[in-house]
């Protein structure tokens, strides 16, 4: 049995955790927000039981979570690996939202057929994104943020280089164990997140001139797009909490909305457009 206690996770998980872990399921779908940890919660269930962690890949053969995909080719040699008599075995899927409709049909057809001896932990920031047929299929935990007084000692276990550092790390990833150390260990990921920050208080709060250099910057990359849409909700998140303001709610429906649009691949620089001249 896995003890949860092993791991930074809200005390709201810690019950179904070692639920899991003493009875695991065939099929598991770990979901929650970014940088909360699903993988290393997917990792700590398995165990030594794990025998394939998949996650998705750019064209080149790269790890590539962003825009990376997990295809139908890489889950039908789950297929004749899985007819084996193996027990105990666990399959970790991490991102399975990027999962492409070809292979979520192909994983549908192991857990149509299931081997008893295999097990499936999916994860997903998006679990909407799979299909229907899949989540009637898995049994579903949310992975909960964990709260201030953990978010405290885990900054307090990490020991920032100072007080401002220290503030940075927890405005951008307060409640989220796996973005913390990420932040910490990664400087040229800690700056990349500062730089879309300062991109977005730009976006949000600078002369229309500013606002459209920055749309000149990102609206070629929809991923940096969504990245820093993702930035300027998280800016108004807070603004809202601490100065509450019917423009600020207003400008965080208006963000949401094309966010909302832009992932249905929407024209970017016409939607981000939409924000300049409201």
């Amino acid at each position: 049995m896995v003890n949860s206690s092993d791991l930074i996770v809200n005390p709201r998980n810690r019950s179904a955790l070692d639920q899991l872990s003493n009875t695991l399921p065939q099929a598991v779908l770990l979901h929650g927000t970014a940088g909360v940890g699903l993988a290393t919660v997917a990792r700590h269930l398995a165990g030594k039981r794990l025998e394939a962690f998949i996650e998705p890949l750019s064209n080149k053969g790269d790890i590539d979570h962003s825009s990376g995909t997990i295809t139908i080719e890489t889950v039908r040699d789950l297929y004749t690996s899985t007819r084996s008599v193996h027990t105990g075995r666990v399959i970790i899927i991490d991102d399975a939202e990027r999962m492409s409709h070809g292979a979520q049909n192909a994983l549908l057809k192991l857990l149509e057929e299931p081997n008893l001896s295999t097990h499936f932990i999916l994860t997903s920031h998006c679990p909407h994104q799979l299909l229907s047929t899949i989540r009637s299929r898995v049994q579903p935990l949310r992975i909960d943020m964990i709260t201030p007084t953990q978010t405290a000692a885990l900054l307090d276990t990490l020991q920032p280089t100072d007080l401002t550092r220290r503030k940075q790390y927890e405005f951008l990833a307060s409640g989220l164990p796996a973005e913390l150390y990420r932040l910490n260990t990664d400087a040229a990921y800690f700056e990349h997140r500062v730089s879309f920050l300062t991109a977005a208080r730009d976006f949000l709060t600078g002369s229309p001139y500013q606002k459209i250099l920055v749309i000149q910057t990102y609206y070629s990359d929809r991923g940096a797009v969504i990245q820093l849409l993702e930035a300027c909700m998280q800016l108004l998140t807070h603004s809202i909490r601490t100065q509450p303001e019917p423009r600020h709610i207003t400008s965080l429906d208006l963000i949401n909305n094309i966010a909302e649009l832009i992932g249905a691949n929407h024209n970017t620089r016409l939607q981000l457009m939409r924000f300049v001249v409201q």
